[in-house]
């Protein structure tokens, strides 16, 4: 995302995706700049979850400019958001949310097993839910 930008500075860090590893790195980021007033902003939704799922160690850090943690994790969640967009008869744009499932059905499955099938072995919907816009 900003492997080539000209206003960030990119550093790897290893087993970023551990939250421990999250928090230690961004804590001795802030405390190497204690100076700097510091806004904490996310490149995505993953991270968007992962910050709020850590605000709490990160706040007396940086400026976290997100709902707070229960109504962020929702309206950082495409579908949940969107579901509360109808809930209060808000506008949002035209979205379809694709199932595995779905995914699953669309897609040539070796066996050749009917969609009906994998409804009847895991029910409406497999796993996790996708979004694509």
């Amino acid at each position: 995302m900003v492997a080539h930008s000209k206003i960030c500075d990119v550093s790897v860090i290893p087993d970023f995706a551990d939250d421990a590893v999250l928090v230690r790195t961004l804590i001795e980021y802030a405390q190497q700049h204690a100076q700097a007033r510091l806004v904490l902003f996310a490149a995505s939704e993953e991270y968007v979850h992962r910050i709020l799922s850590v605000r709490d160690e990160l706040s007396q850090y940086y400026i976290i400019p997100y709902a707070q943690k229960d109504l962020g994790l929702r309206i950082s969640d495409k579908p949940q958001f969107y579901a509360m967009c109808e809930q209060y008869n808000l506008p949002y744009p035209r979205t379809t949310v694709v199932t595995l499932l779905m995914i699953l059905c669309a897609i040539s499955l070796p066996n050749r097993r009917p969609c009906m099938e994998l409804r009847s072995l895991y029910g409406s919907t497999v796993g996790r839910d996708y979004l694509i816009m």
